[in-house]
């Protein structure tokens, strides 16, 4: 019933127990947790002057890897991919789901 089940990887407060949900379910039915963090550049588009796009994008990769490490880390019972990804959330997650649909 669930064989792939795809989290968006992020640091905020609740991720450990979406992660724990996602993974006992990942388990019950023999299924792999998919952790996707996307970067979302459109955000980035009403920077002012002083501040770099690139930085930023630089900046806001580290911090998906490590909530994407984070979330791999905590994922032990089953099996678990991760992916990093830069663009529209919308699509990259929609992308995500086609690119890995059995």
């Amino acid at each position: 019933m669930y064989d792939d089940i795809l989290v968006p990887a992020d640091d905020s407060d609740g991720m450990d127990a979406v992660v724990d949900h996602t993974e006992a379910l990942a388990g019950e039915h023999g299924g792999t947790v998919h952790g996707l963090y996307v970067v979302n550049t459109a955000s980035l588009t009403d920077l002012g002057p002083d501040v770099s796009p690139e930085g930023l994008t630089e900046a806001l990769e580290r911090e998906g890897r490590t909530a994407l490490d984070e979330l791999e880390g905590q994922v032990t019972g089953v099996d678990a991919e991760t992916e990093l990804r830069v663009g529209s959330p919308s699509e990259e997650i929609i992308e995500y789901a086609d690119d890995t649909e059995d």
